[in-house]
């Protein structure tokens, strides 16, 4: 695939432009998740988050994981980066992975009007 502007996804001000959608999402999520938790006695809701690099949403057994990052090999471009969602269900038995549902790869991009965000990587293979 040819990205529009591949000079910002090999830049540091790609790199930093992404770091920041990344950390405002996990914010909004951890946010998100306190305020149906404070709505509701029987259902808790519980976000888990390590710095930008990883943000686990769960309740009931259930949860999504997002993951940001480089794939390889740390550098400060946007090369070798991507953000994973993953659904997953908790395992009944303790010890026991849990079991993914589906996960999906996401690369940072900018579209034509140089708007960043995020575009789902072609060759995504839901499981």
């Amino acid at each position: 695939m040819m990205w529009p502007f591949p000079s910002w996804r090999n830049s540091r001000e790609g790199f930093v432009a992404a770091n920041e959608d990344v950390s405002k999402l996990f914010s909004d999520l951890e946010r998100l998740t306190r305020d149906a938790s404070d709505q509701s006695e029987r259902v808790q809701v519980t976000c888990t988050r390590d710095g930008v690099q990883n943000c686990t949403i769960s309740s009931l057994g259930s949860g999504v994981s997002i993951t940001w990052g480089h794939e390889l090999y740390p550098s400060d471009t946007l090369a070798d980066t991507r953000l994973k969602v993953t659904l997953f269900q908790s395992p009944s038995e303790f010890g026991r992975q849990p079991e993914i549902i589906k996960q999906t790869v996401y690369d940072a991009d900018l579209d034509l009007s140089r708007q960043a965000g995020w575009r789902e990587r072609e060759g995504n293979v839901g499981l």
